[in-house]
């Protein structure tokens, strides 16, 4: 019986144990870099390039820039480099042409939650969050049903410009994304839909200008079989309670 109780201890423990970054390079980045970039590799690796220290707060955290607060001035500033792999066995590469929405949406919230570790360890970053009812958008089904194409070959990546977006092979959760960029606003993915899709958005950037004759990103989008509604839901606040520039590797 004791050494029953004893194994069960010890897996509540590791079932409590956050999880983390087996190999972790965190440096200052060269102040001549001109690209910035956040990539996910190979299974749950993930390579940060010349990205300020708040950015890399918000992508580990999931929320978007109004949602932080506190932490002192050099965050918004001071810009990092950081590679990061997980153990082998954990890491294992994901075949694009294969990987659901799902899965990926769970393969980023494991290296999200990685990098919090990081964080925490490297930065000793401590937050608490805090929620208020706020006005969120919600992507959902128009009532014709969706007219996104599926893509005839796997891509999982998403191209902007000035009043464009435009998918290639990519799933929803990556338009959702760049419609937040847009809005401004939390967007929140309602539509079920699963798979990978090609998709083009041309919309005006700015409504108050007459002459411009493409329309609004919630007309760009209704083009798309899908519909922006606005609702109200618990928005979440991340805030700094401390934070200090990164030990040394």
């Amino acid at each position: 019986m004791r050494s029953i109780c004893c194994l069960l201890l010890a897996a509540a423990v590791v079932r409590a144990q956050p999880i983390a970054f087996d190999v972790a390079s965190v440096k200052p980045s060269d102040p001549r870099a001109q690209r910035t970039n956040v990539l996910l590799g190979a299974g749950e690796s993930l390579t940060v390039e010349n990205v300020p220290l708040r950015k890399i707060i918000t992508y580990a955290y999931d929320i978007r820039d109004f949602q932080l607060a506190g932490g002192p001035g050099w965050i918004n500033d001071e810009r990092y480099d950081i590679l990061a792999k997980p153990a082998l066995a954990t890491g294992a590469a994901v075949d694009p042409a294969t990987e659901t929405d799902t899965q990926r949406r769970d393969r980023v919230a494991r290296v999200r939650a990685r990098l919090r570790s990081l964080l925490s360890d490297r930065f000793s970053l401590r937050v608490h969050v805090e929620q208020s009812l706020q006005t969120v958008l919600a992507l959902r089904v128009a009532k014709g049903g969706p007219k996104l194409q599926e893509a005839a070959a796997p891509g999982g990546r998403v191209s902007t410009n000035d009043g464009r977006i435009q998918g290639f092979g990519a799933p929803v959760s990556m338009l959702v994304t760049q419609l937040a960029n847009v809005t401004g606003l939390i967007v929140q993915d309602e539509t079920g839909l699963d798979g990978k899709y090609d998709f083009l958005l041309e919309f005006s950037p700015d409504d108050k200008n007459p002459d411009d004759p493409r329309p609004s990103i919630q007309t760009a989008v209704e083009h798309l079989g899908l519909r922006l509604d606005q609702t109200k839901a618990p928005v979440k606040t991340v805030v700094i309670d401390s934070v200090e520039r990164p030990s040394a590797n």
